[in-house]
């Protein structure tokens, strides 16, 4: 999910193909999308393919994981589409559409507007230069390793956050941890033990199930959607992991956060005044942690 000066939220929904607007007031409106296909144009016009991310960009325009369409696509706030980088699916560096993902899925930038992207299915994470250049920070291989640049490995990275050290936090699915990559393109792991569960604890001695989106608060700590836990997790910046909202039971119960239900959380949202809010994937609904 992804925020405008005016306090828009904008949303990508998969199973329909788009992009979604939502004001401060609560008016939900399509901003671009509805048919699965790949086309450029305006509103309506445009054609998305199961869209998994959306960050807004420094220079104002949204940014769109097309996870299907194996592209980034470029959105102006009047609902402009057109393609960034990517094309057929495929893992090449290169300019803009020279270049190739398979299922790129999460999104993040840095304040010099360069995008970080996690691209799920080529086990990677890639850097996109403001000019368009794509390059491959880390990964390339399915598994377990740290490492640095192509020596890391990745299982079905997810999600992507900067966060205020500058370093890129990355959800590593079935990897079940959440990975460290330094803008130097060295992979750690920065919590999780890699074995399915929902453990409290710091670092390697906390676990998780899927780890699906990821976010930071206002005071620098990450979050984190646990789908198979159905629950939400905080990481401090010393890898403090505790849960803060679910019960590891799917449902949709409102009410006090450690009693609240939710159905595989995936997108999150931190705003300026610190609400949290949850795209609640099989609840399809937005929810609101305060």
């Amino acid at each position: 999910m992804a925020t405008d000066a005016a306090g828009n939220i904008y949303v990508t929904e998969y199973g329909n193909h788009t992009v979604r607007k939502i004001t401060p007031a609560g008016l939900v409106s399509t901003l671009v999308g509805g048919f699965n296909g790949f086309a450029d144009g305006t509103g309506t016009d445009a054609k998305l393919f199961r869209p998994t991310d959306i960050i807004m960009g420094v220079d104002g325009f949204l940014y769109v994981a097309d996870s299907w369409n194996n592209r980034i696509r470029k959105v102006s706030l009047a609902g402009v589409v057109t393609t960034f980088a990517g094309g057929s699916s495929g893992f090449v560096d290169g300019m803009g559409t020279a270049a190739k993902f398979n299922k790129p899925s999460g999104l993040t930038t840095d304040a010099d507007g360069n995008i970080y992207v996690a691209d799920l299915e080529n086990q990677s994470i890639r850097k996109i230069t403001t000019a368009g250049v794509v390059s491959t920070l880390a990964g390339g291989t399915e598994g377990y390793n740290n490492g640095t640049g192509s020596s890391a490995q990745f299982k079905d990275p997810r999600a992507i956050v900067l966060s205020n050290n500058n370093e890129l936090m990355v959800t590593d699915q079935f990897g079940r941890t959440v990975r460290k990559v330094t803008l130097a393109g060295v992979v750690t792991v920065f919590a999780g033990n890699g074995v399915s569960g929902s453990s409290d604890g710091v670092g390697t001695s906390s676990s998780f199930g899927v780890p699906n989106g990821i976010t930071i608060d206002n005071d620098g700590n990450l979050l984190v959607s646990d789908r198979s836990e159905h629950n939400i997790r905080k990481i401090t910046p010393n890898a403090e992991v505790t849960t803060i909202a679910g019960t590891r039971s799917s449902g949709s119960n409102d009410g006090v956060a450690s009693q609240a239900t939710f159905y595989n959380p995936a997108g999150m949202l931190v705003t300026a005044d610190g609400t949290i809010y949850i795209a609640d994937y099989d609840n399809h609904r937005i929810r609101v942690l305060k």
